[in-house]
């Protein structure tokens, strides 16, 4: 049985709070962005996404992502993943999602030097962070369900 201790100060966890996203075209292929120099991970692979800002929801932070990294704007945003690391010694909880391109030309921001639209069998052969292969997994399952 648990007992009452009246001295017990609870732990609040403090966690970065970040969202990334697999926009689709409508030939199904996925937006892959390739990592400026500028950034870690250069010339490394990546989905657009970033940090939730104080104020924000995780889907408004999708959607301006996608807008300050892309220049694009989507719809139909589904929540695919959550998951938990560590980067430059802070925690992170990583929020996954899929959405569908609505409109406009890809734009680059500073943080990447090119892009490419992908196969879902493309992406499957190119090296992601864990974490962005832990998305494909869950909207790979999410088609099977």
């Amino acid at each position: 049985m648990n007992r009452y201790d009246p001295n017990f100060v609870p732990t609040y966890a403090l966690f970065l709070i970040g969202v990334k996203v697999i926009i689709f075209n409508d030939e199904d292929q996925i937006l892959l962005l390739k990592r400026s120099e500028k950034t870690s991970r250069a010339h490394g692979w990546d989905f657009a996404g970033g940090g939730v800002d104080r104020g924000e929801s995780p889907l408004e932070a999708v959607v301006r992502e996608v807008s300050e990294e892309t220049g694009l704007t989507i719809d139909t945003v589904r929540t695919l993943s959550t998951s938990h690391g560590h980067v430059k010694g802070k925690e992170y909880v990583l929020l996954g999602f899929s959405a569908r391109l609505s409109s406009g030309e890809v734009t680059l921001s500073w943080e990447h030097e090119s892009y490419q639209w992908m196969t879902l069998e493309e992406v499957k052969s190119i090296e992601l962070p864990e974490s962005q292969r832990l998305i494909m997994d869950m909207y790979e399952n999410s088609l099977t369900a």
